[in-house]
């Protein structure tokens, strides 16, 4: 499932051991407010996943477990 922000998402970053809220992220980071309503972001059901050109989450990073790796390409 692909779609941009909604109130109240949030995710794990990369590295981190706690969710944050996606506002707090986008805020920390310091993405223009213009950039964030537009951003996709790529869920699995109701999990975030990446915003694109930014983070994925801690839950779908490669690890020795990792059993099948899904490539995205944007064009």
């Amino acid at each position: 499932n692909i779609r941009t922000r909604q109130a109240g998402d949030k995710f794990r970053p990369f590295g981190m051991n706690a969710n944050k809220k996606l506002k707090r992220y986008f805020i920390d980071k310091k993405v223009p407010e213009k950039e964030r309503n537009n951003l996709p972001l790529f869920f699995d059901q109701d999990k975030l996943l990446w915003v694109y050109g930014h983070q994925i989450s801690n839950s779908c990073k490669i690890t020795s477990k990792t059993t099948e790796v899904l490539h995205i390409k944007a064009i």
